[in-house]
């Protein structure tokens, strides 16, 4: 019986009910839960690009996102370079210099027909790609990616960061190219990558990418009456959104998807990983060509660095001023491409 009052206190100094009798340790404070490292959620699969068909767009919902009025200094002039592809500048520094353009990417030549172009695109909250605007004057602004379907194709969908003074910004906006002119892009959905939009549309792709997947298509060939359609993928519904629409014919035929900035001259930005994967064009039977330098109808090439004529890719050039910012990476000829922190 001697090893009854040594059972006692250390039952007691334990804090736990050791039994014996009805008494226990009554009124002692259950045991703290054991931590819990939470696993960290697995990348999101992103779906195929779905077949395009009017009765696909039938089957559709229509999603009405949170529009703000876009800054009045998106950068008409570099949209219409883009949509041009025709620009007349001198080289300058590894530095952003006055006028400096960053063009890189796929560039897709006329040709088709083609329905419509999808792919898989970074996106990124403010917090995560901030552009700095300590100059006080000027903006800056960045397109990454910027998707243009070929083949007369009208919306453009885009990733957009800026800094117009009042500390950086980020959007998903659709440009509709065939209402383009001088005094800049119509803008046909200009809405905030906020928390809500990060949480529906966008998901770690298989590279640790965030990203969404988007398709900008019309379910008929192009021509006047053609009604052209942009749709992301929703991770929490499980469906394709219709988020915007529009009609038109674009008069060019070229398209492709790029990175194009308008920087403030000074250093090059600090960039996380800005990505398009699984470049794709939707062609007339229903399905989708994988973009690549040669397809059955057209080509593709890349930009960059130094971009297509007379760009001038300074922050992907090393000079007097130093090694390059960023990497330029193809990945797969000519579908998958990275720009990279150098």
């Amino acid at each position: 019986m001697k090893p009854a009052p040594l059972l006692i206190p250390l039952c007691a100094a334990m804090l736990i009910d050791c039994g014996g009798g009805g008494g226990g340790n009554v009124g002692a404070p259950p045991p703290p839960p054991p931590v819990i490292t939470p696993t960290p959620p697995p990348t999101s699969v992103f779906p195929s690009p779905p077949p395009i068909s009017q009765n696909f767009v039938n089957g559709l919902q229509p999603v009405v996102l949170p529009s703000v009025a876009p800054p009045a200094s998106v950068s008409p002039t570099l949209l219409g370079m883009i949509l041009s592809l025709n620009t007349q500048m001198a080289r300058r520094g590894s530095t952003v210099g006055a006028n400096d353009k960053e063009i890189v990417g796929t560039f897709i030549s006329a040709g088709g027909p083609y329905l419509g172009i999808a792919g898989i695109f970074s996106a990124y909250s403010p917090p995560q790609l901030a552009l700095p605007n300590s100059s006080g004057s000027g903006n800056n602004q960045l397109f990454a990616p910027l998707v243009i379907p070929p083949d007369h194709g009208c919306l453009v969908p885009a990733s957009y960061y800026y800094n117009f003074g009042a500390g950086p910004q980020a959007a998903f906006m659709v440009s509709d190219f065939c209402a383009f002119d001088v005094r800049g892009p119509l803008t046909a959905l200009f809405t905030p990558m906020n928390s809500t939009f990060l949480a529906n549309y966008v998901r770690n792709n298989a590279n640790g990418v965030p990203s969404y997947e988007a398709v900008s298509f019309s379910p008929t060939p192009p021509s006047d009456v053609a009604t052209w359609y942009v749709i992301l993928w929703n991770f929490t519904t499980s469906k394709w959104d219709i988020i915007t629409s529009s009609g038109g014919n674009r008069p060019r035929g070229e398209g492709g998807a790029f990175f194009a900035s308008n920087f403030l001259p000074g250093p090059c930005p600090a960039l996380p990983t800005i990505e398009t994967l699984n470049l794709a064009l939707a062609n007339n039977s229903g399905g989708y060509e994988l973009v690549t330098p040669t397809m059955s109808t057209t080509t593709s090439r890349i930009l960059g660095p130094p971009g297509f004529a007379d760009v001038v890719d300074s922050c992907f050039i090393a000079d007097q001023t130093g090694p390059p910012s960023y990497n330029f990476n193809v990945i797969t000829p000519n579908s998958t491409w990275t720009v990279t922190p150098h």
